[in-house]
């Protein structure tokens, strides 16, 4: 085998970590796992990496920032809480129909690891694009309350309502898939109009 090039061989670890987290979960998935399936021995991927956490950090961080930088300029643009929100829930959306497997990943990680919630509260507490989301989200909800346009309501729980519809949308596809059809226009026609109804849910919800 050709000697691989420091970079790129980190780049194969990552990958080979992610496809595997994804496939069979992080319990589920060895350093030596990871190993066979780039080719290489398992001390590349402690000298990479030092840790199998370290790798999950990693790819987590991936897909914040993939996350965040999707919908950056449009939710800097929104005006009003109803603008915000329907551009968030779009851009969950519209990732989560990139990275179907990442929903399931994360929530049954972050439930059953406190190590993990730990590390995701650690990256969120500093990450500036959450800061400046977050703080865009609190100003537009005060300027709406006080123009009578929405209910009073906490940013949080404003946040939380909305990830908790999106994510229940993609965590149902495997019933959808078993139950209803597996067709891919079906599925994608299914996902359009619940992100219309999670909109209009989150919309209704917010009537003064």
């Amino acid at each position: 085998m050709a000697k691989i090039p420091g970079e790129e061989m980190e780049k194969k670890i990552l990958e080979a970590a992610q496809e595997l987290f994804l496939e069979k979960g992080y319990m589920a998935t060895s350093t030596v796992d990871i190993a066979k399936k780039v080719g290489c021995n398992q001390a590349l991927v402690h000298y990479y990496f030092r840790t199998k956490q370290n790798l999950f950090k990693q790819i987590y961080l991936q897909y914040v920032n993939s996350l965040m930088q999707l919908g950056r300029q449009n939710i800097q643009q929104c005006a009003s809480v109803t603008e915000l929100v329907q551009e968030i829930i779009h851009l969950y959306f519209t990732f989560f129909t990139k990275y179907p497997k990442v929903p399931y990943f994360f929530v049954n990680e972050l439930i059953v690891s406190s190590e993990h919630r730990q590390m995701v509260k650690e990256c969120f507490i500093d990450n500036q694009m959450r800061i400046m989301l977050f703080n865009q989200l609190t100003q537009l909800i005060r300027n709406d309350i006080q123009a009578g346009k929405i209910r009073e309501i906490n940013p949080y729980a404003l946040l939380q309502n909305m990830v908790s519809l999106v994510l229940s949308s993609f965590l149902a596809l495997p019933l959808y898939n078993d139950f209803i059809s597996t067709d891919e226009a079906d599925k994608q026609a299914y996902l359009a109009r619940r992100e219309q109804e999670c909109i209009d849910i989150i919309l209704r919800s917010l009537t003064p």
